[in-house]
C-alpha cells in the first residue's frame, strides 16, 4: 500500500496552491470574477502548461488522471470561476483528433485563449441542456446521436443560476460545426468515457469546495466566542464538523481508490468512479450546508464565502442531473453486469494493493479456514465472544497466523497493521468471529512492550500458542467510555508485598472465558481524572475475581465483574505506578491503525440475493431503482469503511512515530454510525421477511441490525471519537 503521494505530486499540489493563492484564494471567486469567467486563471493555468495536462501534446506529457485530479480539488479549494474538468476533458480529446482545425483549437484552450466546455448528455436526446461556462465557451464537445463534434459555443447565459456558473443552453441544431472527432461505436464510447472522466474530476473538485468551506468553519468555531468560551469547544458545534470531516475523507479516498482502480483497468472501476461521484455529491452538499450554519446569520450574506461554497457545491453535482441516480448505476456495476469504457489514466503512484507480505497472510489464513471451518464447527459458531474456538486459535497459532502482525520472536508473523486488516478480512469472509482474537491480540502487545520480563515469558507463550484468551477492564458502572473517571482501587500492601485490588467493572466482554484482564486501576487515593491511574495484567483465576453474566440485544454475552481483596503481584504491573496514562497513550497507535470494522460485506451478499429473486410476475426487486439505490448505499458506506480502515492501518505501518491522528476515531465512528443508518434501511427494504431469523435468507439483515447498536459504544462511544477527531484532526478546542 503507498496512500501518500510523491514528492513530484506533492510538488504539484503546492504549485498550484500556491498560484491560486497568489491569485486571491477562495475570496476570488466572489470578490473579483462571480458571476463571470476568470480569464486570468485560464491565462495563467495555460501558461504553466496545465490546461493541456491530460493531451499528448502537452509539452508536460501525459499527466495522469490522479494528478489532474488533485488539480481539480486545489481548483474546487478557491471555487474556481473556469471550466477546469471541461478544458482538460476536452484537451485529451482534440489532442488525438486529425482534423487541423480541432489540433489548431486545442492549442487555443491549452494556452487559455479560448473556453471549452463539454455537453454531458447525447444532444440529440437532451436538446437546449445546460453547459458549464456555457456563456462564455467558445467551443463546445458534444456527442450528437453517432457523432461525436465540436461545434461553435457562446450560447445566451440564463437569466440566473445557482451557482454563477455562467451556465447557457446548448443545442446542435443551428450550432455551427467546427470538425467531427468520431463516428458510430467510437464516438458513443468516447463520450461515455469523457463523461466517466467528468465524474471522477469533478467528485475531486467537490472534495476541495467541501474541505475548504469546513475549513472556513472550523476557523470562524476557534475564533467566536459565546457565554465566554469558543463555539468550537461546544459538541453541538464540534461534533457535526466532525462528521463531515469523516464523510470528506471517505470522498478523497474513493476519488483516489476509483482513480487507481481505472489505472488497472479492472471490472471494478466503472463502479467505483459512479461511488466518488455519488458519495461527494452529498458529502460536499453536507459540508457546505453545515459549514454555513456554523456561521449563522453571517454565512448567509452575500458577502461571505460560505454561501458561495454552499451554492457553488450544489450547482457543480447536479449539472448531471440527479446525483442519486449514480447510485442506481453503482448496483447496476456492481451487481447486474453494466459496464462502462476505460479512463485512460497513466501512471498514478498511489497503491491500494495491500501488499505481498499481507496477502500472503489472507492466502494462508483462508487455506487454514477453509480446512478448520467443518459444517460441525461453522453450525456451532456465533458472531460474539463465544465464538472463540480453542482447537481453531492453537491451529493458526502454530502456522503464526492467530496474531500474524505480532513480532516473530513472540509466535507471529510481523506483518504489521496492514496484515492484520488482511487477517480481518479472512477472519470475516469465513463468517469466523474475531472478537476474542482481537481484544487479546491488544492486551499482549500491550504486556509484550510494557509488562514485565517475568510476566512476559509466563503468559505471552500461553497466548501466541493459542492456550490462553484476554479481555480487557475499562469501562466502569459510573463512567463508561470516560476511562479516566475509574474508581476501582489497588493499593501497595507492604507486609504481604502485593497489590490488593477493590472495585466492579463493567462490560468485560469475555470475561467468563478470558484467562487474563488487563485492568484499569486509581492507585494514588484522591487522585482525579488522568493521575493516579495504573494497569494490571491479572490471571483471572486470581482469589477473589468473580463474573456475573448480562445478556444483550446483540446476542453476545458480556459481563460484569467484582475485585474484592484480589491479591496482585508486582510482576502484574504494566508501567510505572501511576503511568497508566503513558501507557495508554503510547500504545494508542493499537487503536488508530483501523481494526475497527472492515467494511462488512456479509449483509450485501444477503439483500443482493433478495434482489434478484424472480417475483410471480417475472420481474425482481432489483428492476425498481429505488432498490438498486438503496442496496447501492449499503455498498458504498462497506467500500469507505474499507478505506478508512486501510489509510488508518497503512498509516500507522509507514509512520509509526507519528503519535496521536484521527484515523483510528474516523473508521472506529464511521463504520458504528453509517453501518446504523444502512443495517435499518434494509430492514425497512425488505421488510417483512427481515423480521426472521435463521435459517432464513435476510437472518443476517436482521442479525446485523441489532449487532451493530455495540458498535457506537464500545471502543469509546461516538460522541468520545467524533470530540477525537474534532480535536486532533480540526484542531477544535477540547469539547468535553
Amino acid at each position: 500500500m503507498k496512500l501518500n503521494l510523491s514528492e513530484e505530486q506533492q510538488l504539484l499540489v503546492d504549485t498550484f496552491r500556491r498560484m491560486f493563492a497568489d491569485l486571491g484564494g477562495g475570496a476570488r471567486a466572489r470578490e473579483r470574477f462571480a458571476p463571470g469567467l476568470d480569464r486570468e486563471l485560464l491565462e495563467t493555468l495555460g501558461s504553466l502548461g496545465a490546461l493541456a495536462m491530460r493531451s499528448e501534446l502537452s509539452d508536460m506529457g501525459e499527466v495522469s488522471l490522479f494528478e489532474a485530479a488533485l488539480l481539480l480539488e486545489e481548483a474546487g479549494r478557491v471555487m474556481a470561476s473556469a471550466p477546469l474538468a471541461e478544458t482538460l476533458i476536452v484537451c485529451r480529446l482534440l489532442g488525438h483528433a486529425s482534423d487541423a482545425s480541432a489540433r489548431s483549437w486545442h492549442d487555443r484552450i491549452a494556452s487559455g485563449a479560448a473556453v471549452a466546455s463539454l455537453a454531458l448528455l447525447d444532444a440529440a436526446v437532451r436538446p437546449d441542456q445546460l453547459v458549464h461556462f456555457g456563456a462564455d465557451a467558445d467551443v463546445v464537445l458534444a456527442r450528437v446521436g453517432d457523432r461525436l463534434c465540436l461545434f461553435k459555443g457562446g450560447g445566451a447565459p440564463t437569466r440566473y443560476d445557482h451557482g454563477d456558473y455562467r451556465l447557457a443552453r446548448f443545442n446542435a441544431t443551428g450550432a455551427e460545426l467546427i470538425a467531427e472527432l468520431a463516428r458510430g461505436p467510437a464516438a458513443a464510447e468516447l463520450h461515455a468515457a469523457a463523461v466517466e472522466e467528468w465524474k471522477l474530476l469533478v467528485a475531486a473538485e467537490l472534495c476541495g469546495m467541501a474541505s475548504a468551506s469546513l475549513d472556513l468553519a472550523v476557523a470562524y468555531a476557534k475564533e467566536r466566542h459565546a457565554f465566554g468560551r469558543p463555539i468550537g469547544s461546544f459538541q453541538a458545534i464540534a461534533h457535526p464538523l466532525a462528521d463531515r470531516a469523516v464523510d470528506i475523507e471517505g470522498g478523497r479516498l474513493l476519488t483516489w481508490w476509483a482513480a487507481w482502480l481505472a489505472a488497472r483497468k479492472g471490472d471494478d472501476a466503472p463502479a467505483a468512479v459512479s461511488m466518488a461521484f455519488a458519495w461527494m455529491a452529498s458529502a460536499a452538499d453536507q459540508a457546505t450546508r453545515r459549514a454555513l450554519h456554523t456561521f449563522g446569520g453571517y454565512g448567509l450574506s452575500r458577502e461571505h464565502d460560505a454561501q458561495l461554497y454552499f451554492r457553488r457545491a450544489k450547482a457543480r453535482a447536479v449539472l448531471l442531473g440527479d446525483p442519486g441516480d449514480e447510485l442506481a448505476q453503482i448496483s447496476d456495476r456492481t451487481f447486474r453486469g453494466a459496464t462502462a469504457p476505460t479512463i485512460p489514466t497513466g501512471d498514478i503512484g498511489i497503491d491500494f494493493d495491500l501488499g505481498p507480505e499481507a496477502e500472503r497472510v489472507a492466502a494462508d489464513l483462508d487455506r487454514l479456514f477453509q480446512k478448520l471451518m467443518t459444517p460441525e464447527r461453522g453450525a456451532k459458531m456465533v458472531d460474539s465472544y463465544d465464538g472463540h474456538n480453542p482447537e481453531i486459535s492453537t491451529a493458526l497459532a502454530a502456522e503464526g497466523l492467530l496474531y500474524a502482525d505480532w513480532p516473530t520472536a513472540w509466535g507471529g508473523r510481523g506483518a504489521g497493521f496492514v496484515g492484520n486488516l488482511a487477517a480481518l478480512r479472512t477472519w470475516q469472509k469465513h463468517d469466523v468471529a474475531p472478537h476474542a482474537q482481537t481484544v487479546t491480540s491488544m492486551v499482549g502487545q500491550i504486556l509484550m512492550r510494557f509488562g514485565s520480563e517475568e510476566m512476559r515469558n509466563e503468559a505471552l507463550p500461553k497466548i501466541a500458542s493459542g492456550q490462553a484468551v484476554c479481555c480487557m477492564g475499562y469501562s466502569e458502572p459510573g463512567s463508561g467510555s470516560d476511562i479516566f473517571a475509574a474508581q476501582t482501587r489497588a493499593a501497595w500492601d507492604e507486609e504481604r508485598r502485593a497489590w490488593i485490588i477493590n472495585g466492579q467493572k463493567m462490560w468485560t466482554t469475555g470475561a467468563n472465558l478470558a484467562d487474563y484482564i488487563l485492568i484499569l486501576t486509581r492507585t494514588e487515593p484522591g487522585s482525579a481524572r488522568h493521575r493516579g491511574l495504573t494497569l494490571f495484567f491479572v490471571p483471572m483465576s486470581t482469589p477473589g475475581i468473580e463474573v456475573y453474566p448480562i445478556h444483550t440485544v446483540m446476542d453476545e454475552r458480556s459481563n460484569a465483574t467484582f475485585y474484592t481483596d484480589v491479591v496482585v503481584p508486582d510482576k502484574c504491573r504494566i508501567g510505572e505506578p501511576g503511568g497508566g496514562l503513558d501507557v495508554m497513550a503510547k500504545v494508542l497507535p493499537l487503536e488508530q491503525a483501523g481494526v475497527y470494522g472492515p467494511g462488512d460485506r456479509r449483509v450485501l451478499s444477503a439483500i443482493v440475493e433478495w434482489a434478484r429473486t424472480p417475483r410471480p410476475d417475472g420481474g425482481s426487486p432489483f428492476d425498481e431503482k429505488d432498490v438498486r439505490k438503496r442496496v447501492a448505499k449499503a455498498a458504498l458506506v462497506a467500500q469507505v469503511g474499507d478505506l478508512l480502515s486501510m489509510r488508518g492501518a497503512w498509516f500507522a505501518d509507514a509512520f509509526p512515530d507519528a503519535g496521536r491522528t484521527a484515523y483510528g476515531p474516523m473508521a472506529k465512528h464511521f463504520y458504528g454510525d453509517a453501518s446504523q443508518t444502512v443495517y435499518a434501511d434494509l430492514m425497512d427494504l425488505a421488510a417483512p421477511e427481515t423480521l426472521l431469523g435463521e435459517p432464513a435468507v435476510l437472518a443476517v439483515v436482521e442479525h446485523l441490525h441489532r449487532q451493530i447498536q455495540v458498535a457506537t459504544v464500545y471502543g469509546g462511544t461516538s460522541e468520545v471519537q467524533r470530540s477525537q477527531i474534532a480535536e486532533v484532526f480540526l484542531g477544535l478546542p477540547k469539547s468535553r
